[in-house]
């Protein structure tokens, strides 16, 4: 689990990603089980191999969705298959209006990422 976030966060510090405040944009429940929030200048297709090379190692299959802009998904661990994280990539410039109070976001920045480090997945497998 450590060096799977290790690995996700290596990516998301690098020079290309800014870490936001989640529930400024997205309401005061957006950090929950620890969200944290990125946009980046890089187009949304070129993070989404940036985190399915990083995450690979870590999980046995990327059921990746493309919904509406957004590449997400919901992650077992090899090593511990109850527990799950997750991760959404999206195109930044059809959010407009959620960025709206920080217009230097949508001017600057092509993909926003959310990522929820592992937690116990209560569901079945």
């Amino acid at each position: 689990m450590d060096k799977l976030n290790e690995a996700v966060y290596q990516v998301l510090s690098s020079e290309e990603f800014r870490e936001i405040d989640g529930s400024k944009f997205y309401g005061p429940g957006a950090n929950q089980g620890g969200a944290k929030y990125y946009v980046s200048t890089l187009p949304r297709d070129r993070v989404l191999e940036l985190l399915s090379e990083a995450i690979d190692p870590f999980v046995e299959g990327q059921p990746w969705a493309d919904d509406y802009g957004q590449y997400h998904g919901a992650f077992n661990l090899k090593e511990d298959r109850t527990m799950q994280f997750a991760i959404g990539v999206s195109y930044l410039k059809p959010k407009a209006r959620v960025f709206e109070s920080s217009p230097e976001i949508v001017n600057n920045y092509e993909s926003d990422i959310v990522y929820t480090p592992p937690y116990r997945w209560k569901g079945r497998l």
